[in-house]
């Protein structure tokens, strides 16, 4: 489907219980994308939902965050994830540094190199997995007959 020719699609979101596809975008509905949706099987139900933000402008702003970082413009940070609804950002940062900022100020930073809305919280850092670390669901390791 060639329909993202602008770079609207914020999110999509299938439910395969309700055979339902949801397809966030930035902007109105392209020509294309339309015709698509008008053709597809009539057991699928497809909606359309408007989002403030496409995922080409988030991934933007979270390389923008990224950078300011690397300048010593903003907090470090565990994560930064573009949120389903189309709406922004999500910073996950540590509890430590959560816990001494917790004014609206905070957000300030990521907000101001972001250039779009910024929800910080809590995160975890990213914990190295290996033989040696391994965790539920799963169980790694070897066998000795």
């Amino acid at each position: 489907m060639q329909a993202d020719t602008k770079g609207q699609i914020a999110t999509t979101e299938v439910d395969q219980d309700n055979l339902t596809l949801t397809v966030r975008l930035a902007g109105d509905t392209p020509p294309e994308m339309a015709d698509v949706i008008a053709s597809a099987p009539k057991d699928i139900t497809t909606v359309v939902e408007r989002a403030r933000f496409s995922m080409a402008d988030m991934q933007a702003a979270g390389k923008r965050i990224h950078e300011a970082v690397k300048r010593g413009e903003a907090p470090d940070y565990f994560a930064i994830v573009s949120n389903n609804d189309g709406s922004g950002l999500t910073v996950e940062v540590e509890s430590g540094i959560l816990a001494k900022t917790q004014t609206a100020a905070f957000d300030d930073p990521f907000e101001k190199a972001a250039g779009l809305p910024v929800e910080v919280k809590q995160g975890e850092p990213i914990v190295p997995t290996s033989r040696g670390n391994d965790a539920d669901p799963w169980r790694g390791g070897a066998q000795i007959d």
